[in-house]
């Protein structure tokens, strides 16, 4: 296979190319060779177009949108669960039957409210976890937190005297 010889111009138009649209790019636009073309560059003493520079460049470009779009939910949430709470004093519609008869309320009735409560509740959730606050807690409770000082002492004496109680059964089993 014979090399082909490129003129000043198809080189210099090649080099604009690179520079504007990368490596990749000019070889579609020209036909000239990938390995023809970086040569070129590194004669003329042009940076290398970096993949990486460009796939981080779209990351960045990616995350930046991720994030502005999960603060607009964060914001829609609490909207939402706004709207959901104020619903729950404004007369309500629904429609009932076969027919979808419309009924309206006042105020929203108690399954109506149920319903807006838990909504609202979930989208809280939602919208802590979106800023990275806990959704859940725990609690754990001593089993005598209920008892009285006095039923305290008896189970306090009732665990001391298990060993001696044991020791006893065991003489009178043998």
């Amino acid at each position: 296979m014979t090399s082909r010889t490129y003129s000043p111009d198809e080189k210099a138009t090649a080099l604009v190319l690179y520079a504007e649209h990368g490596l990749a790019e000019t070889w579609r636009l020209t036909g000239i060779p990938k390995p023809t073309i970086a040569s070129w560059v590194t004669r003329a003493g042009l940076p290398h177009t970096d993949s990486t520079i460009k796939t981080r460049a779209a990351t960045e470009a990616a995350t930046s949108r991720a994030e502005q779009l999960r603060a607009d939910l964060r914001v829609a949430l609490l909207e939402k669960a706004t709207d959901l709470l104020q619903r729950m004093d404004a007369p309500h519609i629904e429609f009932k039957g076969k027919d979808a008869d419309r009924v309206e309320y006042p105020i929203a009735p108690a399954g109506a409210v149920q319903n807006y409560a838990v909504s609202v509740g979930v989208l809280i959730d939602k919208y802590r976890l979106e800023m990275g606050e806990p959704t859940s807690r725990s609690e754990t409770r001593s089993l005598t937190d209920d008892l009285d000082d006095d039923e305290k002492q008896r189970l306090r004496k009732w665990i001391d005297d298990l060993p001696a109680a044991a020791t006893a059964a065991e003489g009178t089993a043998g």
